[in-house]
């Protein structure tokens, strides 16, 4: 039988979240953050996930790899805290007016890459894009498919323990997402032929549109 792996995702969904302030915990410094080929598999699987979206997207834009949100997303990631981080955007240093966030834990220390992204997905079963509603958490999922975010950037440490949360030794993974999404009311994309609608400055690129 195979083990069920212990994870948790939880993300801010277009409104502040007033959390518990928790004292923060050192990372292990002996586990690297990001290499630059894991970063290109987060950012090719959250590109792949925006492609195959059903109904298909017309304005889905491609998601490039930003620094600046890494640099962030890491930082917190480091602190060892779960829970948001509600000073990202300003962290950001103004580059975008809101950022949204993905949180991921598990205890695999080995876990793919791609996992995260794959857990936040795979919310999509509990959303109905005609009604714009959901019979569960969904909101990992819609951020992972707005279309009009452009900028990605994660993070990843292990923690031999966390603030805010009883569980040792798991490795956590941040993801921010510039421009946010999440917002009420808003469906995350619009429907209809693939990249048939890329805003002005984009082109039709590989299912997606392309910052020209």
């Amino acid at each position: 039988m195979m083990t069920i792996l212990k994870k948790l995702a939880i993300m801010l969904v277009g409104v502040l979240i007033t959390t518990a302030a928790f004292v923060s915990i050192p990372s292990d410094p002996a586990y690297a953050s990001l290499s630059s080929s894991e970063q290109q598999e987060l950012l090719d699987a959250h590109n792949q996930y925006r492609r195959q979206v059903q109904p298909t997207a017309s304005n889905m834009r491609e998601l490039k790899w930003d620094n600046t949100l890494a640099g962030v997303a890491q930082n917190y990631a480091d602190t060892c805290t779960w829970g948001h981080n509600r000073n990202r955007t300003q962290q950001a240093g103004g580059k975008f007016s809101y950022l949204g966030e993905n949180l991921y834990l598990t205890t695999n220390q080995n876990h793919q890459m791609t996992a995260p992204v794959d857990s936040w997905y795979n919310e999509v079963k509990d959303y109905d894009y005609a009604t714009n509603s959901s019979s569960g958490v969904t909101g990992h999922y819609t951020q992972v498919v707005w279309a009009k975010t452009e900028y990605l950037g994660c993070g990843r440490t292990k923690c031999p323990s966390l603030a805010g949360l009883n569980w040792k030794n798991v490795a956590i993974v941040v993801c921010n997402y510039g421009q946010g999404g999440n917002y009420r009311g808003q469906k995350p994309y619009l429907a209809g032929a693939t990249a048939s609608s890329c805003p002005s400055g984009y082109t039709a690129s590989n299912g997606l549109c392309s910052a020209n």
